[in-house]
């Protein structure tokens, strides 16, 4: 029995990262399923005409529904790069496509306080520094505009 609290000590620890593991596949798990049904509220929002009159007020009313859309594609590429989907070295040539036309960029302005103030962890900050990058190269890539 000179094994017997090595093998306990086996147990607990195997015991202790099946919980972990339980616990952060759980996790996950939660926010798939608020990623599915913030995409569902998006897209049913973006296709009301009455609920768009509260979204993005600051944003012309005929460019709404399209920064809605664009918060879609956001969300689905922040569930993507967590659940490792799409690693980060090809999030960033999305991102930089994303930006590089004017919705994009239309988005993120508008949305970029919200979804710096509503991080909740690292990939979130992560996702927010990936996507000010993109917006940061493709402004500085813009024209200045012509002075009158």
């Amino acid at each position: 029995m000179k094994n017997g609290p090595v093998i306990a000590l086996a147990i607990v620890a195997v015991g202790s990262v099946h919980i972990a593991q339980r616990r952060r596949h759980h996790q996950e798990y939660k926010r798939l399923h608020f990623a599915q049904w913030h995409s569902q509220m998006v897209g049913e929002t973006a296709n009301n005409p009455d609920a768009l009159a509260d979204n993005y007020t600051d944003i012309q009313e005929q460019d709404r529904a399209t920064v809605l859309r664009q918060n879609r594609w956001a969300a689905m590429w922040s569930t993507m790069l967590r659940l490792g989907y799409m690693d980060e070295p090809h999030f960033r040539k999305v991102a930089t496509e994303f930006m590089g036309e004017e919705p994009g960029r239309t988005y993120w302005a508008a949305a970029r306080e919200h979804r710096w103030a509503t991080a909740s962890d690292n990939h979130d900050r992560r996702f927010n520094s990936l996507m000010d990058d993109a917006y940061a190269k493709t402004r500085k890539a813009e024209p200045e505009p012509d002075a009158a």
